[in-house]
């Protein structure tokens, strides 16, 4: 349940950034990603669903071709262990690029 509330969260945040071409780094916004970083950190937020799906239709595709089936149990537990690690590899890439690829926000107007 956890691991869909971080999926929509990294959708959410893919959007903005591809649409906004802007990230904040932080909660005061003393840091940004602007332009095309942002833009491949908002692509890399957008990954863990689709990669998932890709990746459990490569492995029943292949214990198909084996003849050895899953359960469905097995499956969907196997499943779950692909999309969490997915999605916090996703998560993990997209924070650590924001921090390398951050400045300082120009439009944040200094403590007096």
């Amino acid at each position: 349940m956890l691991i869909g509330v971080a999926e929509i969260v990294l959708i959410l945040v893919g959007i903005f950034a591809l649409v906004a071409g802007r990230l904040p780094v932080n909660k005061k916004a003393k840091y940004v990603v602007t332009g095309r970083a942002a833009r491949v950190i908002g692509i890399i937020c957008l990954l863990p669903l689709p990669l998932s799906l890709v990746l459990d239709c490569v492995i029943v595709w292949i214990l198909a071709l084996l003849h050895k089936m899953p359960t469905e149990d097995s499956f969907r537990m196997a499943a779950g262990y692909i999309e969490t690690a997915i999605t916090l590899l996703c998560l993990a890439v997209a924070v650590l690029l924001s921090f390398l690829w951050r400045k300082p926000n120009q439009n944040v107007l200094p403590p007096k």
